[in-house]
């Protein structure tokens, strides 16, 4: 059965999902302050695909090796105690991405 789920975004540079074999990611947005994305998939089938996802900030350091093997998802704009953050999302198009991710130190810094 075809269904629309949300999932929350966490505030770091790598993260993954299960999703079923075969989904759509339709948008990222923000509900009360909290990024999600919103994903049509089969609520039927198992949910045992790990999909992996790069989350970026405006001006933060970005690893150039790696941008042919990203697929850009969405941005999306927080506000905390009057400050801003500008995040990009990107979904991961194969695992060898991964291995010249872990290559270089974090570049989301979360202090509000």
């Amino acid at each position: 059965m075809l269904t629309i789920y949300k999932y929350q975004i966490p505030l770091e540079d790598r993260f993954t999902k299960k999703f079923p074999d075969e989904y759509k990611i339709l948008s990222v947005g923000v509900q009360n302050n909290t990024p999600f994305i919103w994903v049509l998939l089969d609520s039927l089938k198992d949910q045992n695909k790990t999909v992996n996802f790069r989350l970026a900030g405006t001006g933060h350091y970005f690893n150039e090796l790696i941008m042919s093997q990203l697929n850009f998802i969405g941005s999306f704009e927080l506000m905390k105690l009057g400050s801003f953050f500008i995040g990009h999302l990107f979904e991961i198009k194969n695992d060898n991405a991964i291995l010249n991710l872990h290559n270089f130190e974090s570049s989301i810094n979360f202090v509000w």
